[in-house]
């Protein structure tokens, strides 16, 4: 360890020896309290290549097991829909459908006691070949004076534990329970200012916006069913003595968010209450301002869902106590992908099949619902299923009134990929089947006419689809190098760039994290036009946390973490065309906490921030210049 990091430390071991952790703030408390599920953080430090698509299979996403149907010999079913009556979304009549749904749906343990019977109608699709002309790719990246998250859609805001308006950093302490107010001016960090949330509050992540900080909280008292997240609004406009303007409560723990257009879209996760006499509506219907959501808000399942709901909110930005709808979507375990006029509900679900105590299959599908948001209203539109499951968020993506995925998918005791392209109805009217056989998906990006997708087995295959046409998707291109790419992101109009893994071809151990910028002037002839590897490292939280990546083409740029036998390290990149990558500045991340390491700049400097310690640097000179312990 670097002197420097030594004298840090030692300041912060100072600062923080009299500090005693409350009970309820614990970690093991807080999982408890958030329900957390295992990140993809917590996977093996190394890869273990041999076999792990199969294990993957139940780890990816939000992978809900259904009841294990022990039936010989089971017919093969093709479970992706194609009627319009199996792809509309129900609203409950009243509160009663809902229990009756509840209580005869989910007598044992929440599980579905028929799932591929209750499937629906299913359709056979055709595909034709055809030549079609190509779109340039649009692109994004944190350009300008100061550095935003790195979010899913362009023009939709999300938020995160730290932020900048390009003067002032706001950071999330250690304690979850307090935002720290920062002023960088001069290039010298001064905490000028705090937001000390209630006792019972603890902070997920935040926004700032309008002279205005937007947080997201769960309430860490609350238990089972009277969980509930709270969005807690404060006036920033003089920074020392923030002013609290709102608060709006909703039922179960706080999932994700989004802004955008001047509203914002809170999502959590509430579990019904089973058992219980039929008046007493509060235990089984989520609430959203003290008051139940309204029979029409409540979106039933055209099959076997669970007990849990999706609750969306939204509230004017300008007005934040005015509560403009609200909807609660039943679902088990979704995730979801908000587009700049949609959102998409998205959920894997395996079915097992046993032909004989040793052989058995499993079937992996996703179910996607479909709401449509505008001026903070919210439509219940259509859903549909499709074989497979997504890797992330970034494996689905809607263009042009349609929507594409690409997933992984186990069928018959196989696995292989398909890409699904589905109408604004949410019917499949495209689709390719059995691709890259025995390989997983790891990485994607969807842009524009043109789609990427990385999978891997022994060497990393980046396919290139064409969506121009969307009833006839097509390959059009694939790329084979060593290793994979666990991270895709536009750089500009003809540059992809890829963080992930070096592979050896002969022995398969990896060499370490490898970053790789790709020339896509030419979709049907994409080529890896650099990489650099850094040895010694093993892993990064760019792998598993996009908001982690800070990228910045208009200065050359590219800043993220790593994991190294010598601790975490934070590194930066400058990438010129004709040059390649040229390392920059390689950091000890120092600083302690749960969370990804964040960076961010402001100008010429940029931020590194872990825990409660934000250290700054030169751009130009990659030197240290400051750091402050919050």
């Amino acid at each position: 360890m670097e002197q420097k990091d030594k004298e840090l430390l030692e300041r912060l071991n100072k600062k923080t020896a009299d500090i005693k952790v409350p009970e309820k703030l614990s970690p093991q408390e807080i999982e408890q309290q958030l329900g957390q599920k295992p990140s993809r953080k917590s996977k093996s430090k190394y890869y273990l290549l041999a076999g792990v698509a199969a294990a993957c299979l139940m780890l990816v996403g939000s992978v809900a097991v259904i009841r294990a149907s022990f039936k010989r010999n089971a017919p093969q079913l093709d479970l992706v829909a194609t009627s319009m009556e199996s792809t509309q979304l129900k609203v409950a009549k009243d509160y009663s459908e809902v229990y009756d749904y509840l209580e005869k749906e989910y007598p044992q343990q929440g599980y579905a006691k028929n799932f591929f019977e209750d499937m629906g109608g299913a359709g056979e699709m055709m595909r034709e070949e055809a030549a079609v002309d190509m779109e340039v790719p649009s692109f994004s990246g944190a350009d300008g004076g100061f550095s935003d998250t790195n979010t899913r859609e362009e023009t939709v805001g999300e938020a995160d534990y730290i932020k900048t308006d390009g003067r002032y950093i706001y950071a999330r302490k250690d304690s979850l329970q307090t935002i720290e107010i920062v002023d960088t001016k001069d290039n010298k960090m001064e905490s000028v200012g705090s937001i000390k949330l209630a006792d019972e509050l603890i902070v997920a992540e935040f926004y700032i916006q309008d002279d205005k900080i937007l947080i997201l909280c769960n309430e860490i008292d609350a238990i089972d069913n009277n969980a509930s997240t709270v969005l807690v609004t404060y006036d920033i406009k003089n920074r020392k003595k923030p002013e609290k303007i709102g608060e709006v409560p909703q039922s179960g723990n706080y999932h994700t968010s989004r802004v955008a257009d001047g509203y914002i879209y809170i999502f959590s996760q509430y579990y019904a209450m089973k058992g219980t006499p039929r008046g007493e509506i509060e235990t089984y219907i989520p609430r959203v301002g003290g008051a139940s959501i309204a029979e029409n808000n409540i979106v039933m399942p055209y099959l076997p869902m669970g007990e849990r709901y999706l609750v969306i909110t939204s509230v004017k930005i300008a007005e934040p106590t005015d509560i403009v709808d609200s909807k609660a979507v039943f679902n088990q375990g979704a995730e979801c992908y908000v587009s700049t006029e949609h959102i998409y509900i998205y959920q894997s679900q395996s079915k097992w099949q046993w032909e004989n105590e040793w052989k058995s299959d499993v079937t992996a599908m996703t179910n996607i619902q479909k709401l449509e948001y505008k001026r903070g209203e919210l439509t219940a539109k259509a859903q549909n299923t499709i074989y497979g499951y997504l890797d992330s968020s970034f494996s689905i993506d809607e263009y042009d009134n349609h929507l594409r995925t690409v997933t992984t998918v186990q069928k018959n005791n196989e696995q292989s990929n398909a890409v699904y392209v589905l109408d604004e109805n949410m019917e499949v009217v495209g689709r390719i089947e059995g691709l890259a056989k025995d390989e997983r998906i790891y990485s994607a990006r969807l842009m524009g006419e043109l789609g990427y997708f990385v999978t891997f087995r022994e060497t990393d295959p980046l396919f290139t689809v064409d969506f121009s046409n969307p009833t006839k998707p097509e390959i059009i291109g694939v790329l084979k190098i060593p290793g994979f790419s666990e991270y895709l992101h536009p750089y500009n109009e003809h540059l992809l760039l890829g963080i992930g893994m070096e592979v050896d071809e002969d022995t398969q151990v990896s060499d370490g994290v490898k970053i790789s910028m790709f020339d896509i002037s030419d979709p049907t002839d994409v080529k890896e036009i650099d990489k650099y590897v850094i040895k010694g490292s093993y892993s990064s939280s760019a792998f598993y946390d996009y908001k982690a990546v800070l990228v910045a083409s208009s200065k050359d740029f590219v800043g993220f973490s790593v994991d190294t036998h010598r601790g975490e390290r934070y590194k930066t990149f400058e990438y010129t065309e004709g040059v390649g990558f040229i390392g920059k500045i390689d950091e000890h991340v120092n600083g302690t906490s749960y969370d990804s390491t964040r960076g961010l700049y402001i100008g010429d400097v940029l931020y590194v921030a872990k825990g409660n310690i934000i250290e700054a640097y030169s751009l130009s000179s990659c030197q240290k210049i400051d750091d402050i312990i919050l």
